[in-house]
C-alpha cells in the first residue's frame, strides 16, 4: 500500500504580503474549472517554496543581510494579508492584525 507524504510546501503572495501552508489556499476560477491557487484574503497568485525549513532558511538570511526583527514579524503576519510591505511593517509596529 502507497503512502502519501503531506505536502509540505510553503506558498506566498506574488501581488501581496500574504504566505502560509500549501493547505491555507483559495483557489481563483479559471476556464479549466481546475482554479489557481492564490491568497484567500485579496485573491493574489502565489509563489511556493518546498517546505517551512526553506523558508526560515530565507527569513534568517535577509534578517542576516541586515534587517533585523524580520523573521520576527513575517511569523507574526503569518496567514495575515497586507497590500504591502510597507504596511506590513506598520501594521506589525502598532501591534493589529491584517485581513
Amino acid at each position: 500500500m502507497a503512502t502519501t507524504r503531506p505536502d509540505r510546501r510553503i506558498v506566498y503572495g506574488a501581488n501581496c504580503v500574504w504566505w502560509d501552508s500549501i493547505d491555507k489556499v483559495a483557489a481563483k476560477p479559471t476556464p479549466s474549472g481546475r482554479g489557481l491557487p492564490c491568497c484567500p484574503h485579496c485573491g493574489s497568485v502565489l509563489m511556493e517554496v518546498p517546505s517551512i525549513e526553506h523558508w526560515n532558511r530565507n527569513m534568517d538570511r535577509y534578517e542576516a543581510d541586515g534587517h533585523p526583527g524580520y523573521r520576527a514579524m513575517m511569523e507574526w503576519s503569518r496567514g495575515k494579508c497586507f497590500p504591502t510591505m510597507t504596511a506590513l511593517r506598520a501594521a506589525h509596529e502598532a501591534g493589529r492584525g491584517g485581513q
